[in-house]
């Protein structure tokens, strides 16, 4: 990846709960600087399962350039997406597990397990 690249990864949870996209921010925070969470409208605060896409990257994420770059990209026309400011991720995290995926450790099947049974209901 370029120094000012941005790595991005869909990823489906519950926000409410964040069982998986939690642990996954905490993993990324390991290695860039800069994470965040990106979601149609203000998916992260559903209380139902949700598409969110976890924004990584060496360079500071800023919510109004971004949202500037879509608008941009798209001639002109406000996009959907949105990405969740600093000081709103830090608070979604405060109460995150400390758990971090490895190699050795990613229970991913048992973390969104929830996803399938809610599912099914």
């Amino acid at each position: 990846m370029k120094p000012d690249g941005v790595f991005l990864a869909n990823i489906i949870d519950n926000p409410s709960r964040g069982s998986f996209l939690k642990p996954y921010v905490n993993t990324l925070r390991r290695v860039f600087p800069h994470v965040t969470i990106a979601a149609t409208g203000f998916g992260w605060d559903s209380s139902s399962r949700n598409t969110l896409i976890v924004v990584a990257s060496n360079t500071p994420l800023d919510p109004e350039d971004f949202t500037a770059t879509l608008t941009r990209l798209h001639g002109g026309t406000e996009p959907s997406t949105r990405i969740m400011a600093e000081q709103e991720l830090a608070s979604y995290m405060a109460d995150a597990t400390d758990l971090v995926l490895t190699d050795d450790h990613a229970p991913v099947d048992q973390l969104i397990a929830v996803l399938f049974d809610e599912r099914g209901r």
